[in-house]
């Protein structure tokens, strides 16, 4: 079952920040950009998810310049209301992080699907909760470390942080296995 949730305050902060994101990006040049592809990542929306998704968010373009795209995060039910009345918000993040203090999201919805639990919606059979979300990665630092739950903010005049699957050092399995955006 798919929800399209919509909150117009959450919408106007994240359109604003989108904005301020896009007005500086206006001085980036092409070599400090990641550019998001799924087929990059062996990843690709199947044919009934992209029609969903097409219908979830028609006719409003993605920002290429803020680096804006779809990822998904997983939660419980619970907390998943919680996120659609008052947006996503680092402080009540997981302290126990490999890549700093914030919200995880993924490319990838069977990571995503880790960090959900079973929930039950008033007649309906016992489901899993994963949300679709438009992102901003903006400026991304793409790390090759873990940076450990003290990272509060992105190194640098970093956005976000990306973190690609492959060798990882600090990892607890010394591998990444798929990608995480914080």
């Amino acid at each position: 079952i798919v929800y399209r949730i919509e909150n117009l305050k959450l919408w106007r902060a994240y359109a604003n920040k989108l904005a301020e994101i896009e007005a500086r990006a206006e001085g980036w040049s092409q070599g400090n950009l990641w550019h998001w592809d799924w087929a990059h990542f062996g990843t690709t929306l199947p044919g009934e998810f992209a029609e969903q998704v097409e219908t979830i968010f028609p006719g409003d373009p993605l920002s290429e310049r803020a680096q804006e795209f779809l990822a998904f995060h997983g939660t419980s039910l619970s907390k998943a209301k919680i996120i659609a009345e008052s947006g996503f918000d680092f402080r009540t993040a997981d302290r126990n992080c490999l890549y700093g203090l914030g919200t995880y999201l993924t490319s990838q919805a069977c990571k995503s699907h880790q960090y959900t639990t079973r929930g039950q919606l008033p007649g309906k059979t016992w489901t899993h909760t994963v949300i679709l979300a438009r992102v901003v990665l903006g400026w991304p630092y793409v790390t090759q470390r873990a940076l450990g739950e003290t990272t509060r903010r992105p190194p640098g005049q970093h956005d976000s942080v990306i973190a690609n699957p492959g060798p990882m050092s600090g990892h607890h399995s010394g591998f990444q296995e798929h990608q995480e955006f914080v």
